[in-house]
């Protein structure tokens, strides 16, 4: 990915949030499940997330009384990006303007 990388336990976090994903909307487990499935300290699900989001690839929409949701809009776009052999997502195209 460009123009960061992902490391092996950031990679494995995607993989794991993925898990939670079933539609449209972000996925929300909480970071207790993904260190249990993981296999590691919630501190270090954590470092992950912080990690993805200083890279722009993740967005954390924090709420109060329940678990973050974790969007990755931006991950799946520099994916899509790579897939497809460019190396920045497309940009979209402005409304048309009305007459």
């Amino acid at each position: 990915l460009q123009p960061y990388p992902l490391t092996h336990g950031e990679a494995m976090f995607v993989i794991h949030l993925m898990q939670h994903k079933w539609g449209v909307p972000a996925p929300f487990p909480s970071y207790r499940t993904l260190a249990q499935r993981m296999g590691v300290t919630v501190k270090t699900t954590r470092r992950f997330a912080a990690s993805l989001q200083q890279k722009k690839y993740l967005h954390r929409e924090i709420r109060v009384g329940a678990t973050n949701r974790f969007h990755l809009d931006k991950l799946i776009a520099a994916l899509v990006a790579l897939k497809h052999g460019r190396s920045a997502p497309p940009k979209q195209k402005p409304p048309p303007r009305r007459k």
